[in-house]
């Protein structure tokens, strides 16, 4: 009898414990799962990053209008960039958020073995992991603010230099006319 309700104890207790009960397949799921958010995050940068390089170079352009219609098109500018993220950002979110599914998986697979699956999911599952989330998202903007303004005076006279270069380029070039065509090479094999 001591022998039977010991086999149905320890059934109990695998039943009650599902992390160690789990197969490889279903811990890589469960952290697949849990990261789905920062799989979305990154479809989110993905929209933003050319609605970052339009406004950049939007800015520049805005500089060679006249001052009384600066302000007005820019504001103009932003709405549209704006909308252009707001239109794409879910869409790049949710398809992100599918890729890290499909790529996520085989590669946890092949790099964790169940009892480091478990960690993570234990570690991804925390407290503590969830206020790191937290405060990690505004890590990056912190980091960047301060190295812009402890580096400001060191690369905005770089920065101007550069525009100034890349603008006389464009003005020589447009100065030139149609470009002349490219020397053609020396024939191989020419007679003496």
């Amino acid at each position: 009898m001591t022998h039977r309700f010991t086999l149905l104890a320890l059934a109990a207790l695998i039943a009650a414990a599902p992390a160690w009960a789990q197969t490889k397949k279903e811990l890589v799921a469960r952290v697949v799962a849990l990261q789905q958010a920062d799989y979305e995050a990154i479809g989110r940068g993905v929209a933003s990053q050319p609605a970052q390089q339009m406004l950049s170079a939007a800015g520049q352009a805005l500089g060679q209008l006249p001052a009384d219609r600066r302000e007005a098109v820019g504001k103009e500018i932003q709405a549209e960039v704006r909308k252009f993220y707001d239109g794409v950002a879910p869409m790049l979110a949710e398809r992100a958020g599918k890729v890290g599914q499909t790529i996520a998986p085989a590669l946890l697979e092949e790099k964790f073995s169940e009892d480091e699956l478990k960690l993570v999911i234990a570690f991804l599952e925390s407290p503590a992991s969830k206020k790191y989330s937290e405060i990690g998202g505004q890590l990056p903007g912190r980091i960047s603010e301060r190295v812009v303004s402890e580096t400001r005076a060191t690369v905005e006279p770089k920065l101007k230099a550069l525009e100034q270069t890349v603008m006389a380029k464009l003005k020589a070039a447009a100065a030139a006319g149609p470009a002349a065509s490219a020397p053609k090479p020396a024939a191989s094999g020419a007679r003496k």
